[in-house]
C-alpha cells in the first residue's frame, strides 16, 4: 500500500515546485533579529532625560516600549510576524498558506525600519542611546533575512 504524499520522490510537488525543507537562512536572520528587536525593546534604555513619551517630557531614561508610543506596536507585529513565519515554515505548513504571505515579514520590517530611522536618524529625541541604534540594526535583520526568504521561496519554485 503506498501512501501519497504530494511529490512525486524527486523532492518536487504535483506543480513541479521544490518542497520546503523549513526554516532557510533569511528566516533564521529574520528571527534573531526579532528577538533581539524584542529584548532590546524591554531591556535597554533608549533615551535619556528630554525626550518626549506621550505628550510629556521623560525626567529619567526610558527603553523602547515605553518611548516608542505608537511605533512599539508595528514593532511588536514585525517581531510576532517574523517570529510566526519561521514556525509556519518549520513545521512545513507554509506550502498551504498563499504565495504571498512570505511577503509578509519583509514589508512589515520595511516599514518599520523607515518609521524607526525617520526616529532615530531625522527626528532626534535628546539622550538618545546606543539602543536605538541597535533596534534600527535589528530591524535591518528582519527586512535582509525576510528579502532573502522570499528570494529563496522563489528561486526553489
Amino acid at each position: 500500500m503506498s501512501v501519497d504524499d504530494g511529490t512525486q520522490g524527486d523532492g518536487r510537488d504535483r506543480r513541479g515546485a521544490r518542497e520546503s525543507s523549513g526554516a532557510g537562512r533569511g528566516d533564521l536572520l529574520a528571527a534573531a533579529g526579532a528577538l533581539v528587536l524584542l529584548v532590546l525593546m524591554f531591556a535597554l534604555k533608549w533615551y535619556g532625560p528630554g525626550a518626549i513619551t506621550n505628550g510629556k517630557e521623560v525626567t529619567t531614561t526610558v527603553n523602547g516600549w515605553e518611548a516608542l508610543i505608537h511605533l512599539r506596536w508595528l514593532m511588536l507585529l514585525t517581531i510576532v510576524c517574523a517570529l510566526l513565519v519561521v514556525v509556519i515554515r518549520a513545521t512545513g505548513r507554509m506550502r498551504a498558506l498563499p504565495a504571498a504571505t512570505g511577503l509578509i515579514v519583509p514589508l512589515l520590517g520595511l516599514v518599520t525600519l523607515l518609521w524607526l530611522g525617520y526616529r532615530v536618524f531625522i527626528s532626534i529625541p535628546p539622550g538618545q542611546k546606543p539602543a536605538a541604534y541597535l533596534g534600527l540594526a535589528s530591524v535591518l535583520a528582519i527586512v535582509v533575512g525576510g528579502g532573502a526568504s522570499v528570494l529563496e521561496a522563489w528561486a526553489s519554485r
